[in-house]
């Protein structure tokens, strides 16, 4: 038998319904069941989907708390937090546990863009572990900001995930592989397209573990890597945008007051000058959001959530600034071409650029 088509339904009544229902047939049926082909589910255009519009195909799970997300599985949750274990005890985005600090690495580490839950097919490979496996980038800010917070919780959470589960990561190359198959299981398109390939982690050590590999990477690198955080940043608000019940009236993007935090914390460690307070002022709102803790939070006089100035990303805009003495990363009328899709690209070619007009200037 051929699978014609199919529907992934996340409400827990209707799930529970039909598993009560299989378990109640015990063995009867399992004849019927063993002819049916499902090769097609673990091809990239598989029939099924989320009955919910505009949700990923693999990823898309339902937490204890009947809330839907993704979310990247640990294997216990630590006393004191909502997002540092299995699944999540947060209502929504914006609840934390008490070590707050610690928890904001553990939910950004769970929404991470790119992910292979356990036992399904993502990138071209099969996650046979019990845990979900994440983008090597996504693992990488999860352990800096642990290190960064450094505190008992953190170190805790770091050491449990990189050294005593040893949770891999992946990197995404582009290969030729097959893309789609025949219901009879042979390949029937082959293309280009990302492929998974796993790396082992690095034991985490509270010290800082990263210091021998960020020498091999360039200063460039370094600095706009930064800005890798803000292109994740799961909620964000494009000029001229209304989006969560909030109107951005500016020509630029506004991000979440957590995801500018973040990136505060980073960029104010940089010793050297760079390109990232002219792209950042360029680009960036300097004002953050908080969600609205009411649905309808337009219909109220006074709201919890909304627009506030960023105050932490202006004080670590201006320290960049003072540092910055030669002036030559400041010039240039047209580093403004239009709002970038990824801030970490454009940070780069700008980097770079601006490295050749100062070895030019030498000359």
């Amino acid at each position: 038998m051929r699978l014609v088509t199919c529907e992934v339904n996340t409400d827990p009544v209707v799930t529970e319904g039909y598993r009560a229902l299989c378990d109640g047939r015990g063995t009867q049926g399992q004849e019927i069941s063993h002819r049916f082909d499902i090769s097609m589910l673990l091809s990239p255009d598989a029939p099924c989907a989320l009955v919910s519009s505009g949700a990923p195909k693999f990823s898309r799970r339902t937490r204890r708390d009947e809330t839907e997300g993704k979310t990247r599985r640990k294997r216990w949750i630590f006393p004191g937090t909502l997002w540092c274990g299995t699944g999540s005890k947060a209502g929504r985005y914006d609840e934390l546990g008490m070590f707050e600090s610690a928890d904001r690495c553990c939910r950004e580490h769970d929404h991470c863009p790119h992910m292979i839950p356990a036992f399904t097919v993502n990138y071209g490979v099969f996650n046979s572990k019990f845990f979900t496996v994440s983008h090597c980038d996504c693992d990488q800010r999860f352990r800096q900001c642990l290190l960064d917070v450094n505190d008992t919780i953190s170190s805790m959470v770091g050491y449990s995930f990189f050294s005593i589960l040893q949770v891999p990561c992946f990197e995404l190359k582009l290969q030729k592989r097959c893309t789609q198959m025949y219901w009879w299981g042979m390949c029937k398109v082959a293309k280009d397209a990302p492929y998974a390939v796993f790396q082992s982690p690095l034991p985490f050590n509270s010290t800082g573990d990263n210091a021998d590999s960020d020498k091999s990477t360039s200063n460039s690198q370094l600095l706009c890597r930064s800005l890798k955080h803000l292109d994740d940043c799961k909620y964000k608000i494009r000029p001229l945008e209304k989006k969560y019940d909030l109107q951005n009236t500016e020509s630029k993007t506004a991000f979440h007051c957590d995801c500018t935090t973040r990136l505060a914390a980073q960029i104010e460690s940089f010793k050297q000058p760079s390109i990232l307070p002219t792209l950042l002022t360029d680009f960036i709102s300097h004002r953050c959001f908080k969600l609205p803790k009411e649905k309808k939070c337009h219909s109220k006089k006074r709201c919890s959530g909304g627009f506030s100035k960023a105050s932490d990303l202006l004080r670590a805009l201006k320290k960049i600034e003072e540092k910055d003495t030669a002036g030559v990363r400041n010039s240039g009328n047209d580093r403004k071409r239009g709002i970038p899709v990824r801030l970490y690209k454009r940070c780069l070619r700008l980097e770079r650029e601006a490295d050749i007009m100062a070895q030019l200037k030498r000359l």
